[in-house]
């Protein structure tokens, strides 16, 4: 083959490849499941005599994209529905910018009051990159609801203890 057409080849492959993956970079698209969610763990923080307190939550993602990813924002949302639909966005916390291979953590606050499912997101702009649901049962463990009564209920003082036959 000519030397010419293979410059002409190359050269084209090249160009190609730049417009191709700056196309790439200025879309804001990520590839599927390089999101994920490491942990995500929650906290009830009581507030006085109000049943439901607040939440915390803590989300850890790991970033699996093989390039520095910024602008990733972790989102709740929750439903009083019987089953997961109809979601109401609760909030959102915004990550610092998570490197290819590394690890991030976030906290949020927040009062859920009567809701029966929470979802949790990874969000970049509006494309949801990971999710969770947490059903009922997981959730009222958050909000310290507990199935087991006698939990939920004040402790009684102990009664003291006298030696026998000697009375209080």
């Amino acid at each position: 083959m000519d030397m010419k057409l293979w410059l002409k080849l190359a050269l084209a492959g090249l160009l190609a490849a730049f417009f191709s993956s700056s196309a790439y970079a200025q879309s804001g698209t990520l590839p599927p499941n390089c999101i994920t969610f490491k942990d995500v763990q929650f906290a009830y923080l009581p507030k006085g005599n109000y049943q439901y307190g607040i939440q915390k939550i803590w989300a850890q993602i790991h970033n699996d994209c093989g390039q520095e990813v910024s602008d990733l924002l972790l989102k709740g949302y929750v439903t009083k529905s019987s089953t997961p639909q109809n979601w109401n966005y609760l909030f959102g916390y915004a990550f610092v910018p998570v490197s290819a291979g590394g690890v991030r953590a976030g906290v949020a606050q927040f009062e859920a009051k009567e809701a029966t499912f929470l979802r949790v997101t990874i969000e970049k702009g509006s494309t949801v990159l990971a999710e969770k649901i947490f059903e009922p049962k997981e959730f009222d463990k958050m909000r310290g609801i507990t199935d087991d009564k006698s939990k939920s209920l004040p402790a009684q003082p102990a009664k003291p203890k006298t030696a026998p036959g000697v009375k209080p």
